[in-house]
């Protein structure tokens, strides 16, 4: 008999299901948005214009970043050239006076720092 009252215990087997479901993004699922207005008028309005007030707050942000950026790379190329030009114009006027070593270094330092402004311009931002 012992047998036979295992067996019968053995057919009570549970089964049981899960089901996960994943959302990603600004927003909530449809259905949630649903639950939201039931549960608080207009929830569902108020959420979805939160939503859009983050993105135009974002948009800005990234907006002031890319002006930010142009404007120092503006104000460092010519800076740089600013710097370099007056180097070789230096240079050129001790050279004028007589003193062409000095003269010449000091056109090959300011003509190398032009190169490397312009260089520095071209590559691409990291």
């Amino acid at each position: 008999m012992r047998r036979e009252e295992q067996k019968n215990q053995a057919v009570s087997i549970q089964q049981t299901k899960q089901e996960l479901s994943i959302h990603s993004g600004p927003l909530p699922t449809p259905e949630q948005l649903i639950k939201y207005n039931e549960a608080t008028p207009n929830a569902a309005d108020r959420i979805i214009k939160m939503a859009e007030k983050q993105l135009d707050h974002r948009k800005h942000l990234e907006e002031m970043a890319i002006r930010a950026q142009v404007r120092n790379s503006t104000i460092g190329i010519l800076c740089g050239f600013t710097i370099g030009m007056t180097t070789v114009l230096c240079g050129t006027a001790l050279m004028w006076h007589g003193d062409s070593l000095a003269g010449f270094g000091s056109v090959l330092v300011g003509l190398a720092s032009l190169v490397g402004v312009f260089l520095y311009k071209k590559e691409p931002n990291k």
